[in-house]
This record gives C-alpha cells, structure tokens and sequence, in this order.
C-alpha cells in the first residue's frame, strides 16, 4: 500500500492534472471604455461587446490611431490563465493590441497584435490577468467591435515545494510506522 501511495505521489508531482482551456463565461464580466460614440444611445456601449449578442456593438467614437480613447477594458472578475482573445467584426484595416493585467495598480502587458482584414481576427499568447484591454492603435475604420471572446481557464494557486515535501515526509512517516507494527 505504502509503495502505491508513494508511486502515485511522485506521478503526481511529474504529470500534474490539467484541463483544457475554454470558452470564459462574459456575463459576470463587466466592460468600459475610453470613449463611446453617441454614449446617450444604447447602440454602441461597451457592455455590448461582452453581451454574447453578434446584433449590438461597441463604437470608440473615432478612428484607430486618432485617439488615445479607442480602447475597450473588460474586468473578468477573478484571475484567468489566458490563450486565445478573439474581437468579432473589427473595424477593416485598423490594427489592434491585446494588453493584460492581473491588478488594478499593475501596467499593461502586450498579450498580443491583430489586425482587422479577418472577421475574426484571433491572437494568441499566454498570461494570467483579470483585466483584457482591446485597443486599437492605427487604421482608417470606425474603433468598433461587435464582440469579443476569451479562451482559458480560472487561474490556480500553485502549491508550494513546501507542502508537497510535508507530504512526502508525512507518508515516509506512516511507512516506517507501519513497518515497526
């Protein structure tokens, strides 16, 4: 028994248990912008762009590059490990970086570049953040997205060596007391 504890302990700690990265649920996420275009109207809200409906969409109000406002933050509400973002009807031609954090008071990281001559335009990288920033930062279309999508998983806290070598002393301990009995 004492030998199939340890074996599995030890697999456990070469081969850890991963999932696959998935689709992250928007609807508790929250969403603002540097600017809206016509912010009185419902049209072109920020929070349109998280809403899962392909019919509404968010508009920056200007054209990517004019402005230091054409950005899009979205608020995950937990810490996410991140793989793939994919903004839906990106304004043709404008060109767009994907930018991370995990704290409010952390800069921004680049996740990523894209530009709008696909639909859907899917970038690619890795981090953990809990904040995703789309901004659009050169083209001669209308800042606007329709929607956007995160692919990952919630974020784990990573155990300490520490507690994996309590636990391995803890079963050598067991063994021997076994052993004497």
């Amino acid at each position: 028994m004492y030998k199939i504890l340890l074996r599995l302990s030890i697999l456990g700690c070469i081969f850890p248990i991963s999932s696959q990265a998935a689709l992250i649920d928007l609807s508790t996420a929250t969403a603002s912008a540097g600017n809206t275009y016509l912010p009185a109207t419902p049209t072109y809200l920020p929070e349109n762009a998280i809403d899962g409906d392909y019919n509404t969409s968010w508009n920056g109000g200007g054209f990517g590059g004019n402005s230091a406002l054409t950005y899009l933050d979205i608020d995950l509400n937990a810490l996410y490990d991140i793989g793939v973002v994919t903004p839906y009807s990106v304004g043709g031609g404008n060109t767009f970086t994907i930018l991370t954090r995990k704290l409010d008071s952390d800069p921004w990281v680049q996740f990523g570049i894209g530009n709008g001559t696909s639909s859907f335009p899917t970038v690619s990288g890795s981090a953990t953040a809990r904040y995703v920033r789309y901004n659009v930062i050169s083209g001669n279309q209308w800042a606007h997205l329709t929607e956007i999508t995160i692919d990952g998983n919630i974020s784990t806290v990573p155990v300490p060596a520490a507690v994996w070598l309590f636990g391995s002393g803890l079963l050598g301990l067991v063994g021997v007391a076994r052993q004497r009995l």
